[in-house]
């Protein structure tokens, strides 16, 4: 799984909480099969200190709702989530109280620290200035700020999600995510690496043995190390695939979309097709080492890629945007995003929504339900004929510990292999196209899988944050 990847700007441009939770892998979790379990959506906006830009999302969101069906969600207003950089707009009266709103709207609120600083030295992401001190004090100071917002706003809620400026952070930043009751992340790379490919993306997933696309990052050499925390959880925004030239038509583009972007970023892999997620990486000019595309560009990419993840796991579509873009400063266009405009810009954002909401299972979310819905394991869409007696949703297995015999025993067994022989394997051999749940069991290559939990299209391997637990050898 190679990939080479460059830091530019502080953005990653690719070719490519404290809740006491139980640890969860990056898979899918819950006893649904996949066309019951709901196709999120998370749009998430940073920064948030344009008044004009917040009018048109809170606008956008507050006209819409998510399609019909039986779980919490459905026929709801659609929700996002809003990470706020808070030194700018402590003293603008009308950006607060659009905060507060927002707020009162079902929105969530999260930290995206007060100054919103670039901890990178000589635009090498690995070479860190901030000490732990500075980075628990940016935090520390917008998260005392935010949580009173919600007080004042009348909101019974808490900060509990964090992305970090510029998607650059050191361990230290997520030491002062747990000083601060953080309950998830959402900064870290994400489907950077085959074989995730947008059908089979990692589902959210506590930070107990870290990330997978952050622990080859680590790894090659393009980020930080960081440790690992047992409770902290990751909402991962995953790199975007480009439609290749043979699908881009029914996406409304009559050229190679793969070929332009090649052209402006010399290091983005026209085979693989994997680009950065951020607006900023497909909106602003080459100058800054961003793509320049066009609004019906990016169109073509947010549809491309929920169609996706429609087709395979139904792990969360999240989206990073930015509120300002959709807005004109003092009545003037952005002078660094050439090829699109503020109205272009919002037509775009407007039509991928309307265009996600023709699909019956899709809703949108903010990052802190999606958590709570994967804790509770609830929310899924209906079948097409209503249930007559529906199962209770159940946890994933987990292997029960051996009692504990308080006296030594006085005649020990010899130890047992932990991974023992097996009859020889007579279950089904693992298909590609079923549903498993937790306890199913499987063959492939003459061994015997059991599935943790909810998995589909997952192939057998004893990966760590693989859905697989390996029995044993077949005999």
């Amino acid at each position: 799984m190679n990939r080479n990847t460059i830091l530019i700007g502080g953005l990653m441009l690719s070719g490519l909480a404290n809740a006491a939770v139980t640890q969860r892998d990056a898979s899918p979790v819950g006893p649904v099969s996949v066309a019951e379990t709901p196709q999120f959506v998370l749009l998430s906006f940073d920064d948030n200190n344009s008044s004009a830009g917040l009018d048109f999302v809170t606008q956008l969101l507050a006209t819409r709702t998510n399609p019909a069906g039986n779980d919490i969600f459905a026929g709801q207003p659609l929700t996002a989530t809003f990470f706020n950089t808070c030194g700018p707009s402590r003293t603008n009266a009308t950006v607060i109280s659009q905060w507060q709103e927002l707020a009162k709207q079902g929105h969530e609120i999260a930290n995206h620290t007060e100054t919103h600083p670039y901890d990178i030295v000589n635009g090498n992401a690995t070479q860190h200035w901030m000490t732990e001190a500075e980075w628990l004090d940016e935090l520390t100071t917008c998260q005392t700020f935010l949580n009173q917002l919600y007080k004042d706003a009348g909101v019974d809620n808490q900060v509990v999600g964090f992305r970090t400026p510029h998607l650059q952070y050191s361990d230290y930043t997520f030491k002062a995510m747990v000083a601060n009751g953080i309950r998830y992340d959402s900064s870290v790379p994400a489907g950077v690496y085959w074989p995730e490919d947008g059908t089979n993306n990692v589902w959210p997933h506590t930070l107990h043995a870290g990330s997978p696309s952050q622990n080859k990052a680590a790894q090659d050499g393009w980020k930080s190390p960081i440790s690992n925390y047992d409770t902290l959880w990751e909402v991962p925004m995953h790199t975007l695939i480009v439609p290749a030239d043979d699908i881009i038509g029914q996406y409304g583009i009559n050229y190679s979309l793969r070929d332009k972007i090649a052209q402006r970023i010399s290091y983005f892999d026209k085979t693989v097709g994997k680009a950065d997620n951020m607006d900023f990486n497909m909106y602003f000019t080459t100058a800054w080492s961003a793509a320049s595309l066009n609004a019906d560009e990016v169109l073509a990419i947010y549809k491309y890629n929920l169609d996706l993840h429609l087709e395979g796991n139904r792990s969360p579509l999240a989206i990073g945007l930015h509120s300002a873009y959709y807005g004109l400063e003092n009545g003037q266009e952005n002078p660094y995003t050439p090829e699109s405009t503020v109205a272009s810009r919002q037509k775009t954002l407007e039509a991928f929504v309307d265009y996600a909401l023709t699909k019956h299972n899709v809703r949108f979310v903010t990052h802190q339900q999606l958590l709570q819905w994967m804790d509770a394991d609830i929310g899924t869409t209906p079948p097409v004929d209503p249930p007559v007696d529906p199962e209770p949703p159940v946890d994933p297995p987990v292997d029960p510990e051996p009692p504990v015999d308080p006296e030594p025993p006085v005649d020990p067994e010899p130890p047992v292999d932990p991974k023992p022989p097996v009859d020889a394997c007579t279950v089904a051999p693992w298909d590609t196209t079923k549903i498993y749940v937790g306890g199913d069991q499987a063959s492939l290559d003459n061994k015997l899988w059991q599935a943790k939990w909810w998995t589909t299209a997952t192939t057998p391997t004893t990966t760590e944050w693989g859905p697989w637990k390996l029995v044993g050898d077949c005999v």
